[in-house]
């Protein structure tokens, strides 16, 4: 069987870290999304898969280079301009009925099976995701009877479901992208409208003419749109990683000088000092050094080649390759890669690949009058549904000694925060912000 992974999208809801690569690249527990959705589908079976790249796809096609099974081919929408059309660049390459996954999905295994064994034309459906924060669909007796995209209840484009973004469909489907009108009609009065080519306007036409089947699917299913749906996804990631790692394996040459662990998994070269204590299921890679005192609490993902510690504190993170977090750092989300997180620093949330955090960098977490944080996306303040939420940094930024950094606030690539400054607001990319102080001298 066939399948297309639909992976040309800017993603702008998910800047600061869209800015500097594909959205489907992005690392959900140190592995690319998309090598996720791909592994899937291979372990589901599918031995054929179409991915529809964007005008940036050069990332892409690096890491899968090396690929050989399952067969991957590589189509490019340079225009981007809607999934419906986006699928259409597969229309000449499909021979039979095929899987359809939107490249931002993260989900389980189990998932893909159920909608193989589906018939043609299903759509698979949640109900643990509320309708009106995306796509929805109204179900009746088994069956879609329309689409929607941020439905309210009371509405006549209500949804009862979820759409989660994989079906199963056939050749029936193409005439209706080719006659997508180019923005999406089914939201309430007063929502804005979505002017792009989108695939849910295309399958609302068709089931005035072909019943679609919803098809029930299971958690974990994390859409990637916002910042913190990554940290959804990584903790779904993890969870599947610590349910996976039933006993310990520790490579002949690693050196394991603490008694203190439980599901330890250390690659070559690896060194946990003595005093380290790692609970739960811990993952740590090559030449990574875990020094004295430090705690991680599983399940954690640690690259390659870092420097942890000592006395650091690390719970439910997944950390990139050539990171460093300094002495008495507290982490807790999604590190990338070549991070210097420095001393007595607080970190949660999503750090961005080469940035720099000066020591006593701090990320507020909750508000004051405990209700959920906001953060801002595009010109709207949109709901996280997060009581607790860190922040959000780019690739190559800096901070200074004693940065705060306020939850659910975004720095964008490549840019700095001085020290002492506290970022209330998001800052853009290219920016350096410092702080101005009015300094006074006395005699003493």
């Amino acid at each position: 069987m066939q399948a297309v992974i639909l992976a040309a999208g800017n993603g702008k809801r998910l800047e600061p870290f869209t800015v500097t690569r594909p959205k489907v690249i992005f690392p959900i527990a140190n592995k690319p999304l998309l090598a996720h959705v791909i592994d899937g589908l291979g372990k589901a079976g599918i031995n054929n898969i179409i991915v529809i790249t964007g005008r940036d796809d050069s990332r892409i096609k690096n890491y899968f280079s090396g690929r050989k099974k399952p067969k991957l081919e590589f189509l490019k929408d340079a225009e981007a301009c809607g999934t419906a059309f986006s699928l259409l660049k597969a229309k000449d390459k499909i021979k039979e009925d095929f899987i359809l996954i939107y490249g931002d999905i993260y989900t389980a295994c189990e998932n893909y099976k159920i909608i193989m064994e589906s018939p043609p034309l299903s759509a698979g459906v949640c109900t643990h995701i509320e309708p009106s924060k995306g796509m929805g669909a109204k179900v009746e007796k088994g069956k879609i009877t329309s689409f929607s995209l941020k439905a309210r209840w009371e509405e006549e484009t209500s949804a009862t479901h979820a759409i989660a973004g994989i079906f199963h469909l056939d050749k029936r489907v193409f005439p209706c992208l080719e006659n997508n009108p180019g923005y999406f009609s089914r939201v309430p009065p007063g929502m804005e409208a979505v002017m792009e080519t989108e695939l849910l306007q295309s399958l609302h036409e068709m089931t005035k003419e072909f019943p679609i089947k919803a098809v029930p699917l299971k958690e974990p299913l994390v859409d990637i749109d916002m910042p913190w749906q990554i940290l959804d996804a990584n903790n779904s990631a993890l969870n599947e990683i610590d349910n996976s790692t039933k006993k310990s394996k520790i490579s002949a040459s690693a050196k394991i000088n603490t008694k203190y662990y439980e599901r330890l998994v250390a690659d070559e070269g690896s060194i946990v000092e003595e005093g380290v204590r790692l609970t739960g299921c811990v993952h740590i890679g090559k030449n990574t050094v875990i020094y004295s005192g430090t705690h991680i609490y599983g399940p954690a993902v640690i690259g390659d080649n870092c420097r942890i510690g000592p006395h650091a504190w690390i719970a439910n993170s997944s950390i990139g390759n050539e990171v460093h977090i300094g002495h008495c750092a507290e982490i807790y989300g999604v590190i990338l890669d070549k991070v210097y997180c420095m001393h007595y620093s607080y970190i949660s949330g999503v750090i961005g690949e080469n940035t720099n955090l000066g020591a006593a960098t701090v990320c507020g977490t909750l508000r004051h009058d405990d209700r959920e944080i906001l953060m801002r996306i595009g010109t709207r303040l949109e709901s996280t549904g997060k009581r607790g939420l860190g922040c959000f940094i780019g690739d190559y930024c800096r901070t200074g000694v004693n940065t705060m950094i306020m939850a659910g606030r975004k720095i964008g690539p490549f840019s700095a925060a001085g020290a002492g400054v506290l970022v209330s607001l998001d800052i853009p990319a290219h920016k350096l912000v410092t702080l101005n102080q009015d300094l006074k001298t006395y005699d003493w």
